[in-house]
Formats: C-alpha cells, sequence, structure tokens
C-alpha cells in the first residue's frame, strides 16, 4: 500500500511541475531536464512512469482539456442549449489562443499528436452524436468521424497562422469556424446565425481566467 501511494505521488508530482512549465514556458522550450530538477527526482524515475515527454504531455493533456471544459460549463452557467455550447467552446479555444503564443502552442501541440487526438476520439464522437443527431438521423460513426477531423483540421491551421503571422483577426476566423462546422452537421442557417451571434456575445461579456491567464471582456 505504501509502495502504491508513493508511485501515485509521484507520477502526480511530474504531472503537476510538468504542467506548470508547459504553461508558463511552452511544450517545446520545456525538457525533461527542467522536469525532474524541478521534480527532484532522478531521471529513472521519471522513465519509470513515462515513456518520454510526449507521453507525460498527453497526461497534462487530459488535465488541461477538463479544465478547458468545466471553465466553459461554468461560464455558461444554466443555459442547456447544447448547440450554443458547442459553438461557445469554440469561440473560448479561439479567444484563448488569441491571448496567448504559449497556450495556442500548447493547443496546437494536443492537435499535432495523434496519441491525443485518438484518446479524445470517442468523447468528441459521443458528444456530437448528442448534440446532432436530430438533423443527421442517418448519420454513421464514420459520418461524425469525418466531421470531427476536419473541424479539428481547420483549428489547427489557425493555430499555425496565429503563431506564425497573427494577421486573421478573431471576429473573422471564430464566426468562419463556427459556421464551417455547425454547416457540416446540417444545422439551419437561422439557428447558425443566431448561435454564432449568441457565443460571441458570451465570450466577449465575460472576464475569463484559464490556466492563469485572464481574458478581460471586450477584448
Amino acid at each position: 500500500m505504501k509502495r502504491a501511494e508513493t508511485s501515485r505521488d509521484l507520477r502526480n508530482t511530474i504531472i503537476k511541475v510538468s504542467r506548470d512549465l508547459f504553461i508558463a514556458q511552452g511544450y517545446k522550450a520545456t525538457t525533461i531536464r527542467q522536469i525532474i530538477d524541478k521534480a527532484g527526482i532522478t531521471i529513472g524515475s521519471l522513465y519509470h512512469f513515462y515513456l518520454d515527454k510526449e507521453d507525460i504531455f498527453i497526461h497534462v493533456a487530459d488535465d488541461i482539456i477538463k479544465e478547458f471544459i468545466q471553465i466553459s460549463d461554468t461560464l455558461m452557467g444554466s443555459e442547456d442549449d447544447s448547440i450554443l455550447k458547442y459553438a461557445f467552446r469554440f469561440a473560448l479555444e479561439l479567444k484563448i489562443i488569441d491571448s496567448s503564443a504559449i497556450i495556442a502552442e500548447l493547443f496546437l501541440e494536443g492537435y499535432l499528436s495523434w496519441r491525443i487526438t485518438q484518446n479524445l476520439l470517442p468523447l468528441y464522437l459521443h458528444r456530437a452524436r448528442e448534440i446532432f443527431q436530430r438533423y443527421n438521423k442517418d448519420f454513421t460513426d464514420q459520418d461524425y468521424y469525418v466531421r470531427i477531423l476536419a473541424a479539428r483540421g481547420a483549428r489547427m491551421n489557425f493555430m499555425i497562422e496565429r503563431l506564425n503571422q497573427g494577421k486573421i483577426a478573431y471576429d473573422i476566423k471564430c464566426p468562419f469556424l463556427m459556421e464551417a462546422s455547425l454547416v457540416s452537421f446540417n444545422v439551419p442557417q437561422d439557428i447558425i446565425k443566431t448561435t454564432i451571434k449568441n457565443a460571441l456575445k458570451l465570450v466577449n461579456e465575460k472576464d475569463i481566467e484559464i490556466y492563469g491567464y485572464k481574458i478581460a471582456s471586450g477584448t
């Protein structure tokens, strides 16, 4: 029992330290040496639990994604419109990415990792079917799968653009991405227009703090 507790504590320490370093300075800038030094462990202890930095990042990403979903749901309050919640997460993700290059890089690394994508796909498939089934009675899992990958690919490319040039304004790319995704799930145009308007309003009227970064309303 004591050994199991010690192992759990070591894993938790590695994840917490890595998360703090990734958020403070970015994924690429963080080294295994920095992680073990800050955690106060040996390199052997780290590799006993994790294969490499990407393996650590997969576990950190799980924590980051859960926090993002929790904050998104909290900001939505008692709102029960599932399509608006879907669009709001789009808007919130892009707002955070625009506000911090470090967070943009972290999200991009997550999108580029097929291991992370594979871990998330069952959740995204379930959520998409739950939200959009009313408009797509004949959709198979592959129909949802194609659209989920297309939406992730589009967001990923806008992250790359933001990190390299950053010429596309938030109020241009965000409505475009939300509309493209909702259209792919056959959501009616009148609902799409209302949803985009309300999602942008929600993002812009709230003061948001996530991963230690503050995003003032209206920015």
